[in-house]
C-alpha cells in the first residue's frame, strides 16, 4: 500500500496531462479512469478495485487521484 502512496504522491507533484498520467499509471502496472473533470463529476462505477486509479482533471492536468 505504501507504494501506492508514493505513487500517487509523484504523480500529482509532477502536474501531468491527463494522457501523460495515464500512461505513467499503466506503465507502473495500474489501470485509470477520469472521476471528474473541471468539477463535473463523470460516470463512474462504485466497485472498489484496489489496482485502479481515479483522476481528478482541471484544464487537462490532473489534480488529484483516488485509489479504488
Amino acid at each position: 500500500m505504501k507504494a501506492r502512496k508514493n505513487f500517487r504522491s509523484e504523480l500529482l507533484a509532477a502536474k501531468l496531462l491527463v494522457a501523460q498520467a495515464g500512461e505513467r499509471i499503466e506503465n507502473a502496472g495500474y489501470v485509470w479512469r477520469v472521476g471528474s473533470v473541471d468539477g463535473e463529476a463523470m460516470a463512474v462505477t462504485e466497485d472498489y478495485r484496489m489496482g485502479r486509479s481515479t483522476l481528478s482533471v482541471n484544464a487537462g492536468t490532473v489534480t488529484d487521484a483516488l485509489w479504488g
